[in-house]
């Protein structure tokens, strides 16, 4: 059995959920969702936490959510950005997948700053050209669980060592898809960007890089548009 994870913290991003929710309940998987906002569905098991000020802590929730949910009679456990739709069962797609599954994400490479954070100059030169490792998406079989502490550990360490570095959870993910392939094995799967430009018959879309205010209304566009 698979877990689907999401956090959201404000009540757009509730909203941008709910249109995600529509794809995942097309699936045979279970639903978590950590937010502060007041919201009840049968099919999600809804975690509720108080409102935190700023996107630092909120990242928090990503990698530390074992403090709110309990894994351990999953197969799988995937986390999902709230702006994702999905168009396929990709979780019953990936069931024989061995490995840590990432997205990469299209037009960049992992010397991008918004990838690099924690990489060292040196790394930086040296990886510059493995694909970006956008962190929206990613997802764990029951072998590799205790990944989800060292990622944790990982981001909070960044956070303590740059005070002002964004997206943490996305840069740590960059350096263990190029640091420790040797621990773990990390497969590339396929999501569409559409700020990017897509085919239109992928499984899932991923709406980053559009401004967070526009974000939900590209959404329900383009839900309508592919299930009509």
């Amino acid at each position: 059995m698979n877990l689907v994870y999401l956090v959201a913290f404000g009540a757009e991003c509730l909203e941008q959920f709910k249109v995600c929710l529509k794809g995942l309940k097309l699936c045979d998987v279970d639903v978590a969702l950590i937010t502060d906002q007041n919201y009840l569905d049968e099919r999600v098991n809804v975690i509720r936490v108080d409102t935190v000020p700023n996107s630092r802590e909120q990242y928090a929730f990503r990698t530390g959510f074992r403090d709110y949910i309990q894994i351990d009679s999953y197969d799988r456990v995937w986390y999902m950005d709230c702006d994702f739709l999905i168009f396929g069962d990709i979780f019953k797609a990936h069931e024989s997948a061995d490995g840590i599954l990432v997205s990469n994400e299209p037009a960049w490479t992992m010397g991008h700053e918004c990838f690099s954070g924690d990489l060292t100059d040196y790394e930086r030169r040296l990886y510059y050209n493995l694909p970006a490792i956008n962190a929206g998406i990613y997802s764990v079989p029951r072998k590799y669980f205790h990944f989800f502490e060292f990622y944790d550990l990982q981001v909070k360490a960044l956070m303590k060592r740059n005070l002002f570095i964004n997206i943490p959870e996305q840069m740590v993910l960059n350096s263990v898809y190029a640091r420790y392939q040797e621990n773990w094995l990390v497969e590339l799967m396929e999501v569409g960007f559409p700020e990017k430009g897509v085919r239109g018959d992928e499984p899932v879309y991923h709406f980053a890089c559009y401004q967070f205010k526009d974000k939900l209304k590209l959404m329900q566009k383009a839900w309508e548009q592919r299930v009509k």
